[in-house]
């Protein structure tokens, strides 16, 4: 009886040992499934079989049982990874084959990215440019739309005396530098044409009355130049100049010809033209960076030539504490004829 015992126990031994051998000597499940066949055009058409790609119809060859290892990765978001073919879940892209080694993670790179590799195609395509590391100090860059405006002093407007009828317009435009004394517009106001005539009535007599219409002409805006030629000439004239009270560039223009004016309504107004100022609106948070001494660079999308860069002082407007943006001014250092005010610089 002690001997079936043996005999048994020997039995199920060697079996235990053969099955061992068996599994050791058996190829793996996965290199037994693993495709053997792919079409050399697009790698990820595999096959157990060989046949032709159903893409390009090329006849499938064998892997390479030494090829390195592939895997599967989308070219838009290289995070998506398999080891097998498919198609991206975010962008439905056909994943691409590359080298597991290309793709295996390094220890230094943050959690949740992926190393990629683009070809010089794609390089050219996206405009990369690869340069030597170097050191160099870097300043932060404010870009923000500006207006150009003249100085708040030196402001002048033009006005009638009496009111009437513009029969010619001298100046037409803004942006045009005038100086003090030049006719701007001329304007036919019976007022004026009235008092006039009193004058060269009042010219043959003597007394105080040729004095008082003299000084009631000059009260409406003409000059003792314009009086004396009245005088000299011994008729009135029809109408009378509108001319700039000081010198500076015409910022604002109302009057339009055949249009009646009166002395409350300006037809021009200047601005004295030795300073420009450029006015940005900066958020809040970004306007408190700017102080003075801050460099700057200015250009005008109109002219590419008009570009100015200096350092400028630059002061921050009064604004309410709950304002979510404050203005900013500085003087410019240019002031060529191409910087017309309201324009908008860069």
């Amino acid at each position: 009886m002690a001997g079936v015992r043996w005999l048994l126990l020997l039995g199920t031994l060697a079996a235990a040992c053969f099955s061992w051998w068996s599994y050791a000597r058996a190829e793996p499940v996965a290199v037994q499934h693993a495709p053997k066949y792919r079409c050399p055009m697009h790698p990820q058409i595999t096959a157990h079989e060989p046949g032709e790609c159903p893409i390009c119809h090329m006849a499938l060859e064998p892997i390479p049982e030494d090829e390195v290892e592939t895997v599967y990765r989308c070219p838009m978001h290289p995070q998506i990874q398999q080891a097998e073919p498919g198609s991206c879940p975010i962008c439905h892209m056909d994943l691409e084959p590359v080298a597991a080694e290309a793709v295996a993670v390094s220890p230094d790179m943050p959690a949740g990215t992926a190393a990629i590799t683009l070809g010089l195609d794609r390089l050219q395509a996206i405009g990369a440019r690869i340069v030597v590391a170097a050191e160099r100090e870097f300043a932060a860059e404010l870009r923000s739309a500006a207006l150009t405006e003249f100085s708040e002093d030196g402001a002048a407007r033009v006005h009638v005396r009496a009111a009437g009828f513009i029969e010619k317009i001298a100046v037409a435009e803004t942006g045009v530098r005038v100086r003090k004394g030049q006719v701007l517009a001329e304007y036919y106001s019976p007022e004026i044409y009235q008092a006039q005539a009193e004058l060269l009535a009042a010219h043959s007599w003597s007394g105080p009355v040729v004095g008082a219409a003299r000084q009631r002409l000059e009260l409406l805006g003409l000059s003792s130049a314009q009086v004396d030629r009245i005088l000299k000439s011994g008729k009135p004239d029809r109408t009378t100049p509108v001319v700039a009270p000081a010198s500076g560039v015409v910022v604002a223009r109302t009057a339009v010809l055949g249009a009646y004016v009166r002395p409350e309504e300006p037809l021009y107004e200047l601005r004295e033209d030795h300073a420009l100022y450029l006015v940005a609106e900066l958020p809040a948070a970004q306007a408190a960076a700017v102080h003075k001494g801050t460099k700057d660079m200015s250009d005008s999308p109109a002219d590419p030539r008009s570009t100015a860069t200096s350092p400028s002082t630059w002061s921050t407007r009064a604004s309410p504490p709950t304002a979510a943006a404050s203005a900013c001014a500085c003087r410019s250092t240019t002031t060529t004829a191409r910087w017309w005010p309201a324009c908008p610089r860069w």
